[in-house]
């Protein structure tokens, strides 16, 4: 029986969308021999409900930039579930145009397929990173997370950890005062806030994490707004690792054997800090 793979790649805008299919269509080919690879580019910028067959098996979808990658995903998926009812044994790709970045591309194109071979067991298989110590998040601990930027699992690990954007209750989070950040008191722990302020605003270095964001620049009055977007991007993408992760702590091994739903594993392609 001829496997079936969906890749749904977001964009935002059609400046790198050749240049990822070219990485991505391939790096699948490879990992997953003598798979049918069908694809929905969901491009963030567009609106409405377009359609537009770029290929026999590639067609560009207009998104939802509301949670920016995680509500255009979640378009995404709806459409391919709609298109093509998957299995609930069908592999899905989640990437989005960033895999094109220097940095992203080779870790992509080497993908080693034993581990991407790992989801047909219930993985949530990507590259980990990791802050130095746990942290908490709305009663979540976690200390590991996927880069949803390249994400790889079954389509019944991904239905069951949906939806992958999560609205989260800004007066809960954020600071009505730019200068102070984060509410007080807050649903994230101390060192998860410094962590993020550190990544985020250059905040005070931890010579445990010495790790910036390529735009990283101090919080003001002009750019709070722009980083409150940003924070909440990645407050999804912990959370779905971290909802994972929960899930695999609670489960047991007869779980396992009843339902594959009921389970995740964190793999590492290579860890990076």
């Amino acid at each position: 029986m001829t496997r079936e793979i969906y890749l749904v790649l977001l964009e935002f805008g059609q400046e790198h969308e050749h240049t990822a299919l070219d990485l991505l269509i391939p790096t699948l080919h490879r990992i997953f021999p003598g798979a049918a690879v069908r694809t929905a580019v969901v491009d963030n910028a567009l609106s409405g409900n377009l359609e537009h067959a770029i290929d026999t098996e590639i067609t560009r979808v207009s998104g939802d930039n509301t949670l920016r990658e995680f509500s255009g995903w979640d378009r995404g998926m709806a459409w391919v579930e709609r298109r093509h009812a998957p299995a609930p044994a069908s592999i899905v790709v989640l990437a989005n145009d960033t895999v094109v970045r220097g940095e992203k591309h080779d870790r992509v194109r080497d993908t080693p397929a034993d581990r991407a071979a790992a989801a047909f067991d219930g993985a949530l298989v990507g590259w980990v990173d990791e802050y130095p110590s746990s942290v908490e998040l709305f009663g979540l601990t976690f200390r590991q997370w996927i880069d949803t930027s390249f994400a790889i699992a079954e389509w019944r690990t991904w239905a069951a950890l949906g939806p992958l954007a999560h609205p989260l209750a800004d007066e809960r989070l954020f600071a009505d005062d730019w200068q102070r950040i984060f509410h007080e008191p807050s649903p994230l722990s101390e060192n998860y806030r410094a962590y993020l302020q550190a990544y985020f605003f250059g905040g005070a270095v931890d010579p445990e994490f010495m790790h910036r964001w390529y735009a990283h620049e101090p919080a003001s009055a002009d750019n709070f707004e722009a980083f409150k977007a940003k924070l909440r991007s990645v407050f999804c993408e912990h959370l779905l690792s971290a909802r994972a992760a929960h899930a695999e702590s609670h489960s047991s091994t007869s779980d396992l054997r009843r339902s594959r739903l009921t389970v995740w594993r964190l793999i590492t392609f290579q860890k990076s800090r």
